[in-house]
């Protein structure tokens, strides 16, 4: 039995698709218990209310999936533009207090040296590959329980501007209380989702990088909806036009 703070949907479709990239496919069933294991792994590393999570991510399942955890685990996820520099991405970290890092391997080497520099940074993990120093996720998974967390309350996200008067500013939107029940998210992402008259059990192409909030929230609201994600790691319109077809 699906408890209750679980993703939506899990039981009512747990074998349909709920996440398709250009590596793997997976279904509700499979994300939510990733998303579990998740939250347990971010519970196991002492974080505490309102810390924060830096998610240096391409389009891939493993992205959303861990900034889900974030938000059932009363975190604040801070994705970062994987075309900034080193010191760039650094000052990001030191800025955020970020005391995770997710990386993806594919920007591994960037996300190593930025997080090299940065003073707060106590835990690093990386998918799609290895890297020195830091953690695989399927091994963090792995070591945790895909049991429903007992202790799961609203996150939120932070976003950094462009810092074009000065250095980037850390924004977090006042719409997501964070410690509220978990269920807040969810209400409010369905919320926006019947404003902009976003389909349900449908499907959502996100071609866009997520660390910016359009693909970001795109993911989030389609996701929320019970549609399929289908994630490229870029725009292609040739390939736009075959995944539409």
């Amino acid at each position: 039995m699906v408890a209750k703070n679980s993703l939506p949907f899990a039981e009512a479709r747990g074998d349909d698709l709920a996440i398709v990239d250009e590596f793997a496919s997976v279904t509700f069933v499979q994300v939510n218990e990733r998303v579990n294991r998740a939250v347990h792994a971010l519970q196991s590393f002492g974080l505490g209310q309102g810390d924060r999570v830096a998610l240096f991510v391409g389009n891939r399942h493993e992205a959303l999936e861990f900034a889900t955890a974030v938000n059932h685990a009363a975190l604040v996820n801070v994705p970062i533009n994987w075309h900034l520099a080193a010191e760039e991405v650094a000052y990001i970290l030191d800025d955020s207090d970020a005391r995770v890092i997710l990386a993806d391997a594919e920007h591994g080497d960037l996300a190593a040296d930025a997080a090299a520099r940065a003073q707060d940074v106590e835990h690093r993990i990386v998918f799609g590959g290895a890297l020195d120093g830091f953690l695989e996720l399927e091994e963090v998974l792995a070591a945790q329980s895909a049991d429903e967390p007992e202790q799961q309350a609203s996150g939120a996200t932070m976003f950094y501007t462009s810092g074009t008067t000065g250095r980037p500013k850390g924004v977090v939107s006042s719409l997501l209380p964070i410690g509220a029940d978990a269920g807040v998210v969810q209400m409010l992402l369905e919320g926006l989702g019947g404003l902009m008259q976003y389909p349900r059990d449908g499907r959502a192409l996100v071609m866009a990088p997520v660390y910016h909030s359009g693909p970001f929230a795109t993911a989030a609201i389609a996701s929320a909806l019970g549609n399929t994600l289908y994630f490229t790691r870029k725009f292609d319109p040739e390939q736009m036009l075959r995944l539409i077809d």
